[in-house]
């Protein structure tokens, strides 16, 4: 499950991607201690520095992962410079599709401080990867309310887990929340285009109404009186059943069976034959000498009947 990744939106109803919130520090920072020789200039360490930079340019290659690494070995990194590039090396394995690694990472990081917000909000994001669309919405929501620095990707990453959940209404309020904290914001600007084609419609609907009759009514409720809509997606195949010879069940229950396990009888059975009578002479009442057809059948025979 760890290496899987969110498919692009093709028939799933979940956003193409997943957004991250991208720790970046600063090359001048300093990570101050109690003890002075913990104090560490970020800025002066080649492989923080390299971290760093390359996760905030979107990166997320071997290189980059190793730079990570090799930062966070470093015996003099304060704490909050630590649970900063560990928050970094953590989104690099996200963008890896290591979404299991990436989730063990971010949990180090809320085993040091556990009301770390972009913490909880990239540890929603590998849960929405790995499908776990609850656990991700309740550490968004966790995220939210400890405040974030990027509160509009919280709120997208939530969208997507409850849209994924069939929850389309809170999608799309919380779409709308992130356009309104970022506007023109690309990512929420797409996702929120499916949800108002019918708004769209609508218009459109009025605005051919104008044309075509020389006025319109958008104050005026529409009655949608024909809608089609198809869906394409794709189902299971069931299995199919596989039987041995001489093991064919009964005829309506039969789905494959080769043609050495049909017998006689299974064919027979299958088979709906007349009841057949032997009449003797004199044995039918009311059947009289040299009645036809139509005396026997009521009218609708055409042959004269013989005993």
């Amino acid at each position: 499950m760890g290496g899987a990744r969110l498919p692009r939106r093709i028939r799933a109803g979940i956003p193409a991607f997943i957004v991250c919130l991208t720790a970046a520090m600063a090359s001048t920072a300093l990570a101050q201690s109690s003890d002075s020789r913990a104090v560490t200039i970020i800025g002066g360490d080649a492989y923080s520095q390299r971290c760093v930079a390359e996760v905030g340019a979107g990166l997320h290659g071997d290189n980059t992962l190793t730079a990570c690494t090799r930062a966070l070995r470093n015996p003099r990194l304060a704490e909050e410079s630590e649970i900063i590039l560990m928050i970094n090396r953590g989104i690099v394995l996200l963008r890896r599709g290591e979404n299991a690694a990436a989730l063990a990472q971010f949990d180090e990081v809320l085993e040091e401080d556990d009301e770390h917000a972009e913490a909880h909000l990239n540890r929603a994001a590998a849960l929405v990867q790995m499908q776990q669309y609850g656990a991700a919405i309740a550490e968004i929501t966790q995220a939210l309310s400890l405040g974030g620095a990027e509160p509009h990707k919280a709120y997208f990453n939530r969208a997507a887990a409850r849209e994924a959940l069939g929850d389309l209404r809170g999608a799309y309020e919380d779409y709308r929340t992130a356009l309104e904290i970022q506007p023109d914001w690309g990512p929420a600007n797409a996702e929120l285009a499916r949800f108002e084609t019918g708004d769209r419609l609508l218009e459109r609907f009025h605005d051919e109404h104008d044309r075509t009759y020389g006025f319109s009514a958008p104050a005026e409720p529409v009655e949608v009186v024909s809608l089609r809509l198809t869906s394409v997606g794709r189902i299971a195949k069931p299995p199919a059943r596989r039987l041995e010879a001489g093991a064919c069940p009964a005829p309506k229950e039969r789905t494959a069976c080769s043609s050495a396990a049909i017998t006689a009888e299974h064919l027979l059975s299958s088979v709906q034959r007349p009841v057949t009578r032997t009449l003797k002479p004199g044995s039918m009442p009311g059947l009289q000498q040299g009645a036809t057809a139509a005396d026997i059948f009521g009218g609708g025979g055409q042959q004269a009947a013989s005993r």
